[in-house]
């Protein structure tokens, strides 16, 4: 893809971003057709007790032998140990996509800001589970159906000017990935589960891997940057003005950044675990970025293709035959683990 297409794709994405302020756009009737379809799926699965490790979880629902499509994990609506100034509504539904025989690995999907479950990570998802990889996906805190009100944007708590807002949303959605993984490893105790992040997602992967120790991390399009994003970025112009009349401040808002910033602290597990993948021409998470993360946390090395942010996300053909070869690669050179 030439460098005039990705960034046209790139605007094109920017104003649909920009009419997701309207309800309307934002759960249209596919979307909604979509959810309701998923419930009767749901309502046909059986409740075991919950054996959920660490006791976050309110409700696991396990799949009969014959319907291996999604489970659903409920989560308390309070977490232990993190209050917090937002009020999401209702817990998260995590999204299983077991393969039909015993997985060679697992991964946590983790979507990017104000993008759709369904979108590339549900894809994924799918194209995993038909290849032997377990996976579980879920709705991040103030997206889609995980908003008290729908006449708000998306995802705002992650774009909030307000520190505490914006680090609550952060903590909240890093201890609902942990949660995940953790619930991965109680299936398959002797397979590696790591995380897959797009986007936002691949900061909150990153943050996992700052956090915890999964055994690999794959990062798309990764906002592995933020204080500087936020600093430079046209899309956060409206951010940094209500940032400077607040009492933060930008500079103050930025220090916050910093403090959960992948740039500015190092990974629990080995670089050579965390896989980037970036778009050279991408206007939201400058390349540049990116590269600069490669180089300080020693990732492999950095799969770099001719796109944009989105156009990389939704339209590069190989994205999944890619992710899934470096993924196999990475399992089969894994140590035995205890």
């Amino acid at each position: 893809m030439n460098e005039r297409l990705a960034r046209f794709i790139d605007r094109f994405f920017k104003l649909l971003m920009q009419r997701f302020r309207d309800p309307e756009i934002q759960t249209g009737p596919d979307v909604e057709r979509r959810f309701h379809e998923l419930l009767e799926l749901y309502r046909k699965i059986r409740v075991p007790e919950n054996v959920f490790p660490g006791g976050l979880a309110s409700r696991i629902l396990i799949p009969r032998p014959d319907n291996f499509d999604e489970i659903e994990v409920r989560f308390d609506r309070e977490m232990p140990g993190m209050p917090s100034p937002l009020r999401f509504s209702g817990p998260p539904v995590f999204h299983f996509h077991p393969p039909r025989k015993q997985p060679k690995a697992s991964l946590v999907l983790i979507h990017g800001w104000r993008q759709p479950i369904l979108g590339a990570v549900g894809r994924f998802a799918r194209y995993c589970a038909a290849r032997g990889v377990a996976s579980v996906m879920h709705e991040l805190p103030g997206h889609m159906n995980r908003r008290t009100d729908k006449r708000r944007p998306q995802g705002e708590g992650f774009s909030s000017p307000d520190p505490d807002v914006l680090l609550s949303s952060l903590f909240h959605a890093v201890a609902e990935v942990e949660a995940a993984r953790r619930f991965l490893k109680s299936l398959y105790p002797d397979v590696p589960a790591g995380i897959l992040g797009v986007s936002l997602g691949g900061w909150l992967a990153s943050l996992a891997a700052m956090l915890f120790e999964p055994d690999y991390v794959f990062l798309v399009s990764p906002a592995v940057a933020p204080e500087r994003t936020f600093a430079d970025s046209v899309l956060f112009r409206r951010r940094r003005d209500q940032a400077r009349r607040s009492a933060w401040g930008v500079d103050g808002f930025i220090d916050a950044l910093k403090l959960l910033s992948p740039m500015c602290s190092d990974p629990l597990m080995p670089g050579a675990a965390v896989g980037v993948y970036a778009g050279r021409f991408d206007e939201i998470i400058p390349y540049e970025h990116m590269l600069d993360f490669s180089r300080l946390w020693e990732t492999m090395p950095i799969r770099a293709v001719d796109h944009g942010h989105f156009s990389l996300i939704y339209f590069y053909p190989d994205l999944f035959r890619d992710v899934f070869a470096e993924l196999s690669n990475h399992i089969n050179t894994l140590p035995d683990r205890d």
